[in-house]
């Protein structure tokens, strides 16, 4: 399994403090898929992580801004939801690449954390 998966999975970028890993992986029927991987700082009040989420948030759309569709799992650190200034911020950005949160599908009342996110493109 290691060695085929080895010539399937390409790394592509690393983000400059290793919080973000971006790569392609080609699956059995040929089609190539981004793989990012995220750990963001956990949420709090103040304008260094703003500056760190909004250099997470570019290294993400250089990734997705290649057209292919898109696996992104990781920590956001951050509830889904609308008063999180976190969640807002990464919300603003992936919405423009159609990213969604799945937690819903996860939860079924909608209050989830979202530690171990997984989005699909």
């Amino acid at each position: 399994m290691r060695k085929t998966l080895s010539h399937r999975f390409k790394i592509g970028a690393k983000g400059a403090t290793g919080r973000c890993l971006a790569g392609t992986l080609t699956l059995d029927s040929g089609k190539v898929v981004n793989i990012v991987t995220v750990y963001f700082p956990c949420y709090n009040d103040s304008i260094s992580y703003s500056n760190e989420l909004s250099e997470y948030l570019s290294f993400l759309e250089d990734t997705l801004s290649n057209g292919l569709p898109s696996v992104i799992l990781g920590d956001t650190n951050f509830p889904c939801d609308v008063n999180n200034e976190g969640f807002k911020h990464c919300y603003n950005v992936l919405s423009r690449y159609s990213v969604f949160h799945c937690d819903e599908f996860i939860n079924s009342n909608g209050n989830c954390v979202t530690y171990g996110t997984v989005i699909i493109v």
